[in-house]
């Protein structure tokens, strides 16, 4: 089906305490050692679409309230961090649109030596979509929560370096009725990539790819795993930003007879911006 397309306007306004002072950078505040930093975000936007359906468009104002607060340590060898993120969306011309997100993560790195690094993450969010919902003028209701890790062995200057990943994540619906509950999900993964260093700036990569997907959904058709096998190439493109190219192949497997098993050509590019040792 097409879709009308959409237009917006937003107009932002950002402010960080303490003190009420309108900064660029957050302050911290020290909190028994631990750096605590509150943010707020204010943004204010017409939207002359906003669930991008074809028919009965509606067009309404959105405020966006957006306070954010981190709590963070750091040491030589360490850091970990905490934030939470409660965000308020009001509709103005369509109040059952209204809604309130909440996300919270957490995330720590440990270098236990020059060789052994490891980085772990949770992430737990609930929030509401107002575009591509399983029914006309509804919100969908989400629930999404993630863990995950990555032990590397090698120094950061050596020729050769080893990432293990694992994930794990959960998606759940709160709609009424049962509506989506087909999608519901459990998802595991397991990384494996070696790097090898071409230059000063520039290293090889081959990766293994192992997807797992459980739908909770008796013998739903969805219930598959995935395995992808890519090569390229990592840069580093300034101090804080590095791109990532691969190429490869991917075969997917359902767990039903009935489904055709799918194999292609896959590819991924990746940007990362990371601006603190913790944070990318």
């Amino acid at each position: 089906m097409a879709l009308k397309p959409r237009c917006s306007l937003v107009l932002v306004v950002a402010c960080c305490a303490p003190e009420a002072a309108w900064c660029v950078e957050p302050q911290a505040i020290n909190v028994y050692g631990f750096d605590f930093t509150p943010t707020f975000a204010l943004s204010e936007s017409y939207d002359d679409n906003f669930r991008e359906v074809e028919h009965d468009v509606e067009s309404t104002m959105v405020t966006r309230l957006a306070p954010a607060f981190e709590l963070k340590a750091e040491d030589r060898n360490s850091a970990t961090r905490v934030i939470w993120e409660p965000t308020r969306y009001i509709y103005h011309s369509a109040s059952d649109a209204s809604n309130t997100a909440q996300r919270l993560r957490a995330d720590s790195i440990m270098e236990f030596t020059d060789r052994h690094r490891l980085k772990l993450e949770a992430e737990a969010r609930k929030y509401e979509r107002t575009t591509s919902t399983a029914v006309d003028g509804i919100n969908d209701k989400i629930e999404s929560q993630r863990v995950g890790g990555v032990y590397t062995f090698g120094a950061r200057s050596a020729l050769n370096q080893i990432d293990l990943g694992a994930s794990y994540a959960q998606l759940r619906y709160d709609n009424s009725d049962g509506i989506n509950d087909d999608k519901e999900r459990n998802t595991s993964n397991l990384t494996s990539t070696w790097y090898h260093r071409l230059g000063s700036k520039t290293r090889g990569l081959l990766e293994y790819d192992h997807t797992r997907f459980d739908y909770l959904q008796s013998n739903s058709p969805r219930s598959s795993r995935s395995d992808a096998v890519l090569a390229g190439a990592e840069w580093d493109m300034t101090a804080k930003t590095t791109g990532k190219l691969r190429v490869g192949y991917e075969r997917k497997n359902f767990d039903q007879s009935g489904s055709d098993d799918l194999s292609n050509p896959t590819w991924q590019v990746d940007l990362a911006w990371k601006p603190r040792t913790y944070s990318t």
